[in-house]
């Protein structure tokens, strides 16, 4: 790549982190490909990167307080449970294993998050059953084990483990 191209701007107006941040990131990404590393925001870039693990941890969690909130209201209103909800189970399960699998340095968050994901699945479970706290599990003993492995039970009495 000659000299003119690497002086030459990304863009005649360049896009501002806080401004047009789709803009910003792709004139980011040109960039590092560039390899005009003096000109790039670097601390907005890291702060980018840093939304992404975020937003890892938050899948995580999400597929998480799903595959938990279920059991905890299930077990506690056996009339409501619906085959929609029971048939989604295995596929955030999987969601879940997934991410796991593909981010592997999860594993180092999967004991805040799952803790995370139990509390908010307990509240969950107390807002939609109208039912006292004290009625469904303080603490979750096992929450990577019911995650991946409790028994879905159907309606009409079968289980599978998935």
């Amino acid at each position: 790549m000659g000299a003119s191209a690497r002086k030459q701007p990304i863009s005649r107006t360049p896009a501002t982190f806080r401004g047009d941040r789709f803009t910003w990131t792709r004139e980011q990404a040109k960039l590092l490909r560039m390899g005009r590393s003096r000109e790039i925001d670097a601390v907005n870039i890291a702060a980018e990167i840093d939304d992404v693990e975020s937003a890892e941890v938050h899948r995580m969690e999400s597929a998480s307080r799903f595959v938990l909130s279920y059991p905890l209201k299930r077990d506690f209103q056996p009339a409501k449970r619906t085959r929609d909800r029971l048939a989604s189970t295995p596929t955030h399960r999987r969601r879940f294993a997934k991410q796991i699998r593909k981010n592997p340095g999860l594993k180092s968050e999967l004991e805040g998050a799952s803790g995370d994901a139990h509390a908010d699945a307990l509240d969950e479970a107390i807002q939609e059953t109208n039912l006292p706290e004290r009625t469904f599990r303080a603490r979750c003993r096992h929450c990577r084990d019911e995650i991946n492995s409790r028994a879905v039970t159907w309606p009409d009495g079968d289980e599978t483990s998935t």
